[in-house]
């Protein structure tokens, strides 16, 4: 499967002061895909960016009896050896979660990677928090549409502080109800990218079978909140990609 590198360059704007450019690679819904053997491709893809830290932005694997998620698992260990790995849950890892299953276990257990489920952590170096939102399973549901407000997301996590804040929140459909909590930075996935695109038109079709999501993959603008789609890494539900490359994005936070 072809593998695309995005890159965004983003001013943090608004008066804040961040300790110095922060490098991000940002993998969304992998679903288990393997590039080569234990996604050494991938791995030597984010080591050539050389970024700062690694954010996951959910969906690493797929929530189904029979996966085999070692693959997953060596690429967690091999990365969180070179950068600080903050691990936002999607829909898929919330099932797992739910399940007890073994992935869960073996990666809050893992050294080197800061599970935000609903958290917040304050990173010294940068001098920003990161924030992992993990909204209920009833806001992935196929073919109905639950719109999360600003009250969801305050009932899910706690309330913004006063420092530059990059919020990890799967599901990029709620932009709104994030600017509204006051997230600077939103990194989602969730959408595949539309699955399939077509050129001036974009994204098709999300998982959730909506037609044409207006948040399918690349950069939006709320007031002052930026979001970051991205059209993830793998395949599932509708397993095909036409004219929809899998992406890793880079993103270059500066002053």
């Amino acid at each position: 499967m072809k593998l695309n590198t995005t890159r965004y360059s983003i001013i943090s704007g608004n008066g804040w002061n961040l300790q110095k450019p922060l490098r991000i690679a940002v993998l969304s819904d992998l679903h288990d895909t393997v590039y080569d053997t234990d996604n050494e491709k991938l791995f030597d893809r984010i080591k050539k960016e050389n970024p700062n830290i690694v954010i996951i932005a959910g969906d690493l694997v797929t929530a189904r009896k029979g996966r085999d998620y070692s693959p997953a698992l060596a690429l967690l260990k091999n990365m969180s050896k070179y950068w600080p790995v903050y691990y936002g849950f999607g829909n898929h890892e919330q099932r797992l979660k739910e399940e007890n299953a073994d992935y869960i276990r073996e990666i809050y257990a893992m050294q080197g990677i800061t599970i935000l489920d609903n958290e917040t952590v304050f990173n010294e170096e940068f001098g920003i928090n990161i924030a992992g939102l993990s909204l209920p399973k009833r806001f992935y549901k196929k073919g109905k549409y639950i719109s999360a407000e600003l009250s969801d997301v305050k009932s899910a996590i706690d309330e913004k502080d006063n420092k530059y804040t990059i919020m990890i929140a799967h599901n990029p459909v709620f932009f709104e109800a994030y600017a509204g909590w006051g997230a600077e930075l939103v990194l989602s996935g969730h959408l595949h990218g539309g699955i399939v695109r077509l050129p001036f038109v974009g994204g098709i079709v999300s998982p959730q079978m909506r037609f044409f999501p207006k948040y399918d993959k690349g950069l939006f603008k709320k007031d002052k909140t930026c979001m970051v789609v991205s059209a993830g890494l793998g395949k599932h539900t509708i397993p095909i990609r036409l004219w929809n490359p899998a992406e890793l994005l880079i993103i270059d936070l500066k002053n």
